[in-house]
């Protein structure tokens, strides 16, 4: 599986920018694939099991699904969107390996799809602004995440790495989301695999 995933991950496409420059972005623990963001060191970091038991979640710009498909399996399903298709095509390819059963992996774009659910947890990781500017920094992006919560839902968000955006921009964006969600929990850490 590997080799396949490896295979799909190295297709050209200019349509798309490579934000794992040639290597895969997110790591798999459970497919021993390295990246230059380690899910596995993401999801006990920030403790993501521990609020996901029979939730429903949605992970926006989930790349190529890894750290949905790392983290327990205690929720009830989750949905990994990314525009990019093949991204969409490895994680699919892992989640039929694994026999992964909730978890459904689709090719959509945030700011336009329409969705007919809300959701318990919300994940932006590293998404809020994306260096190919799929997704901008606007009040639109949060107010779409704040209808698409339930009620008491929970919208995980990580910054980018220090050298993308600062960290003032960074607290920038807590001051403003602080108006509209409470803030559970904050705190930064170091990532060796940028």
């Amino acid at each position: 599986i590997r080799k396949k995933l490896i295979q799909i991950n190295s297709e050209k496409d200019i349509n798309f920018f490579d934000y794992g420059v040639g290597y895969f972005y997110q790591s798999s623990f459970s497919l021993n694939i390295r990246g230059l963001r380690d899910s596995k060191y993401r999801k006990d970091l920030l403790d993501i099991s521990r609020f996901t038991k029979d939730k429903n979640l949605l992970d926006i710009g989930t790349n190529s699904g890894f750290l949905l498909m790392d983290l327990e399996n205690n929720y009830n399903c989750a949905i990994g969107i990314d525009y990019n298709p093949k991204l969409i095509k490895v994680a699919n390819e892992a989640k039929n390996f694994l026999k992964i059963q909730n978890i459904d992996f689709q090719v959509k774009n945030f700011q336009v799809e329409k969705f007919n659910e809300k959701f318990d947890v919300i994940f932006s990781l590293a998404n809020h602004d994306t260096y190919d500017k799929g997704i901008t920094l606007t009040e639109n992006y949060f107010n779409k995440i704040e209808n698409l919560l339930n009620l008491n839902g929970i919208l995980v968000l990580e910054g980018h790495h220090p050298q993308i955006e600062s960290d003032e921009k960074f607290i920038e964006l807590i001051n403003l989301l602080n108006k509209k969600f409470e803030i559970v929990r904050r705190g930064k850490y170091r990532s060796n695999n940028f």
